[in-house]
């Protein structure tokens, strides 16, 4: 006499697919340059330049980048300005 097994084996599979998001910076006027230039958003911003979003923030609140501000509140930081603030940080000697 032979016996016959059956093993079912139920298997789940999920596959998530993500649209990488779409960048928020755009090309827009800057008053500070008084030419287009891409404007990233803080986080962007941050990131270009090596550095925390709360870093670009107060680069902005001093008066060292050019930025505006959205409808919704949002940051808008003048890629340009950036870079040369970047530059200037640099070259400025550590005074402690």
């Amino acid at each position: 006499m032979k016996r016959r097994i059956e093993i079912t084996i139920e298997t789940e599979r999920v596959v998530v697919v993500r649209r990488r998001r779409a960048r928020k910076s755009l090309t827009l006027w800057c008053r500070g340059c008084g030419a287009e230039s891409l404007m990233l958003t803080a986080d962007e911003a941050a990131r270009f330049a090596g550095m925390s979003s709360m870093a670009v923030f107060r680069l902005a609140e001093a008066g060292h980048l050019h930025w505006q501000e959205t409808g919704a509140g949002a940051l808008l930081v003048c890629r340009n300005s950036l870079l040369r603030s970047r530059t200037a940080l640099r070259e400025t000697p550590d005074r402690r």
